[in-house]
């Protein structure tokens, strides 16, 4: 019918003129009342459109209100109560007065906010301002404020009807108005410091546990990828957040340095925490980002290249996931704030804020996490960069120290990440590997992710289970054994492992010797002596190390039941070699500094650079003579007597003030004797491998210091020094060193086929046993007197070297068991027995 009409109309010539007329004649009243009605159609939609979206919490907040309502009425009918215990006066003014606390205290906590809105919010970023405006703590308050105010509103209504109010009701009102009260300054304040980060962390730092906890089993629809990338992007989200609170906080809020510390410490506690979730999440999860990556043209294969040749584009990226966009993220926030401490010149907060890291890089030791061990060193290089280290000669200068454990927390970072896998192994085995690998159910969705084996071997596992699913789905049982199962989980486990240790080896050459070098090219003698003490302790720990992996894989053969599957390869007799060398050269590296660390200057409460490479330098020394090393005893040993001769004086004035002189002479000699035994030492071992190169190397200073002073006088004093020693019956201060030395040389000699006692063949003068066999008249006396003495090396030095000194002429050198006499015979008794061969 409309069509009808409308098409007869369309036929009319009336209709055509009347229409145009209509459209032409301005009728400006009936267009304004039209204008009218659709604005006023438009203005009433916005005003639903703003209306909907509070509708919802509305009518939420009235169910809760209602539902708490009918729990007391539903009490009142179960258990009812006379009546006339309140008046309806006493009622009325309390529910009165708890909707007005209620409505006063919201007003006044809006009031608060829009105050400090007002002040800080204008330059803080979007995310900031709706982080303010729906803190956790403040929107828990409001709840509780509407909740009251609404229920004392009902009440009233209530009461207006006639309906009687039960106590049970009006008791929680007045609780929940005294909880407004007194919770209005607690919350204030909180809401006033919600911007600075030590207040906001601890509660993103929880919501980031919550949703890792979401993305691993057993979480809700940890599996599902719509779940991991919700929870991922919520974590990033609290992330961005966390980092504009921070450079909020130090631009605009000012925030002191212990606030900083607390945010770094927040932030060291998610990386802490975070390797205990990684673990567990599938390797192509949406939790983890995903990035571009290039391939070079030079190794790209020819697909490839003839199709980019003939597009005229570059070479298509990649698409791999970022598995560690999370440590990144939060690396870089310290960073920000490590960067504000660089400006301030404030080396003892990052000093602090470093050794946060250090147990962290223990942690990624129990995964074989590589890149998560790169990634952090690289960013606290990053941060060492800024720190401008300045040129302090004061020990007692506060930024000398300061800065002096700048440096020791650099060199225990790398210590950390050594200690964590040398702590993994030490509770790891391969029979608790075998048995985990074993109870692994491998038809479940997340048993594989809940084993606790290290992050490196989930990949393995994840391959294992999709094959054996499938093998499952064809042949309808399982038929791979468990012993081939096992030898794959476990060849990945060892690779990951020696990986891990292919990295750390690398820090030796990438990570300590670039900060050595740079020091002493800035002068900064004190700072490279306690980065290369650092260094020696990462060497022995290092050593250590190479002992643990050396077993836990010999322990793990058992299990390579795939012969022509590969294995790892690990020659422990190599890595030994290159442990022992590294320690070495670290180690000589610290004796050559010696020269400088005479004149530096030190106090009590700073650590005896001088002594300590003292001391290793004469042990150095010993392990020289000992392994037959001419080379590095010839590098070493001038610097060592030098130092050991500055060391008498120098110790002689730091006892000067003793009370009792006998302890004076006894410290400040030990020096000395320490010399004296290993310059015999090397006598000793010279003759032991018949080597005069390790003798000539020792002999050359001495003649020259001797050739340089007045030897009578010195000769008469180390007389007068080692005579006075000998008659004291007790135990010298270094007295253990020495006897280390004497012990490992009678082992020497036990190598060498000589019998030294106690041993049963040794030489019994008496009883006529064998005549030590050796080329060298010393090394036979030296057994045939039944083994080392407390003093053999000393003696040896006096009886072959310095008793011969024309300087030595009259004086009455210790000779312990008349050893002059001894060689003096057996070497006319091996003349006069070459002589009878002769004949």
């Amino acid at each position: 019918m409309k069509i009808f009409i409308r098409n007869n109309l369309y036929r009319s010539k009336k209709f055509w003129l009347t229409k145009k007329w209509f459209e032409e004649k301005p009728i400006f009243s009936f267009w304004a009342k039209i204008f009218k009605l659709d604005f006023n159609i438009n203005k009433g939609k916005y005003s639903a459109r703003l209306l909907w979206p509070s509708i919802f919490p509305f009518i939420r907040t009235l169910i809760y209100s209602v539902f708490i309502i009918a729990i007391f009425e539903t009490y009142s009918y179960f258990f009812p109560v006379d009546q006339k215990i309140f008046s309806d006066q006493v009622t009325d003014t309390l529910l009165s007065a708890i909707a007005s606390v209620s409505g006063v205290f919201l007003g006044l906590y809006f009031t608060a906010v829009s105050g400090i809105a007002s002040n800080f919010l204008l330059r803080a970023t979007q995310n900031i301002r709706r982080y303010f405006l729906s803190t956790p703590i403040g929107e828990q308050y409001v709840k509780t404020v509407a909740l009251t105010g609404i229920i004392s509103i009902f009440y009233l209504l209530a009461k207006s009807f006639g309906h009687p109010i039960h106590p049970v009701g009006l008791v929680f009102l007045c609780i929940g108005g005294a909880y407004i009260i007194i919770r209005f300054w607690s919350v204030g304040s909180n809401v006033f410091y919600s911007l600075e980060p030590t207040v906001a962390l601890p509660s993103i730092g929880k919501n980031i546990a919550d949703l890792l906890r979401g993305v691993t089993p057993p979480g809700f629809k940890w599996d599902k990828p719509a779940i991991q990338n919700h929870q991922r992007r919520l974590v990033s989200d609290n992330l961005e957040l966390a980092k504009d609170l921070i450079n909020f906080g130090i631009k605009e809020i000012k925030l002191s340095n212990e606030q900083l510390h607390i945010a770094l410490r927040y932030l060291g506690g998610l990386l802490f925490l975070y390797p205990q979730y990684k673990k567990k999440i599938p390797t192509n999860s949406f939790w983890f980002k995903t990035k571009n990556q290039y391939d070079s043209w030079t190794l790209a294969d020819s697909t490839q290249i003839a199709l980019a040749l003939n597009t005229g584009t570059s070479l298509q990226p990649k698409t791999i996931k970022d598995f560690t966009w999370f440590e990144e993220e939060t690396l870089d926030m310290s960073v920000n704030i490590f960067e504000f401490y660089a400006k301030e010149k404030n080396v003892a907060s990052v000093f602090q804020g470093l050794e946060l890291f250090v147990e962290i890089a223990e942690v990624y030791a129990n995964d074989f996490d590589e890149e998560g061990l790169k990634l952090l060193l690289q960013k606290t290089e990053k941060v060492a960069g800024l720190i401008d280290l300045e040129k302090v000669a004061d020990p007692k200068n506060v930024r000398y120290k300061e800065q002096m454990a700048f440096i020791d927390t650099q060199g225990r970072l790398a210590i950390g990440a050594v200690l964590g896998l040398a702590r993994y192994l030490d509770t790891a085995s391969a029979e608790s590997l075998s048995t985990t690998i074993s109870n692994i159910k491998w038809y479940s969705n997340r048993d594989i992710y809940l084993t606790g084996l290290p992050l490196s071997v989930l990949s393995r596992l994840e391959s294992t289970a999709s094959d054996l699913k499938a093998e499952m789905l064809i042949e309808g049982k399982q038929l791979s054994p468990e012993w081939y199962i096992r030898t794959l989980c476990v060849q990945k486990y060892l690779f990951a492992l020696l990986g891990y240790f292919k990295y750390l080896k690398t820090l030796h050459s990438t990570y300590f010797e670039p900060k050595l070098g740079k020091l002493l090219a800035e002068d900064q003698l004190g700072l490279a002596v306690q980065l290369v003490q650092r260094w020696i302790e990462f060497t022995h720990k290092y050593n250590r190390l190479v002992g643990l992996i050396a077993k836990h894989i010999e322990d793990c053969v058992p299990y390579h039941q795939v012969k022509d599957l590969s294995w790892i390869e690990f020659s422990a007799d190599e890595e030994y070699k290159t442990a022992r060398d590294r320690e070495k050269e670290v180690t000589d590296k610290m004796i050559r500094l010696l020269p400088r660390l005479m004149t530096m200057p030190t106090e009590s409460d700073m650590p005896d650079y001088f002594g300590q490479a003292l001391t290793q330098g004469v042990q150095a020394c010993y392990e020289a003579c000992e392994e037959n090393d001419p080379v590095r005893l010839k590098a070493i040993f001038p610097v060592v007597f030098i130092a050991s001769l500055s060391a008498f004086d120098m110790t002689r004035v730091r006892v000067q003030n003793w009370s009792e002189e006998q302890s004076k002479i006894i410290y400040s000699t030990e020096p000395l004797i320490n010399l004296y035994e290993l310059s015999g030492f090397a006598k000793l071992y010279s003759e032991l491998y018949q080597n005069t190169e390790l003798w000539n190397v020792v002999q050359t200073p001495w003649d020259t210091y001797l050739g340089g002073i007045d030897a009578v006088q010195e000769i008469t004093r180390i007389a007068a020094i080692t005579n006075y020693r000998c008659g004291l019956f007790m135990i010298m201060p270094q007295a253990t060193l020495r006897t280390n030395w004497q012990m490992r040389f009678s082992n020497k000699m036990r190598e060498q086929g000589l019998a030294v006692f106690p041993d049963s063949r040794s030489y019994d003068y008496v009883n006529g046993r064998e005549d030590p066999a050796h080329a060298s008249a010393v090394i036979r006396v030296v057994t045939r007197s039944g083994g080392l003495s407390l003093s053999t090396g000393q003696t040896v030095f006096f009886v072959t070297y310095l008793s011969q000194h024309p300087g030595a002429t009259g004086i009455d050198l210790p000779d312990q068991r008349d050893m002059r006499e001894q060689i003096q015979r057996e070497e006319e008794r091996s003349n006069e027995e070459e002589n009878n061969d002769y004949e």
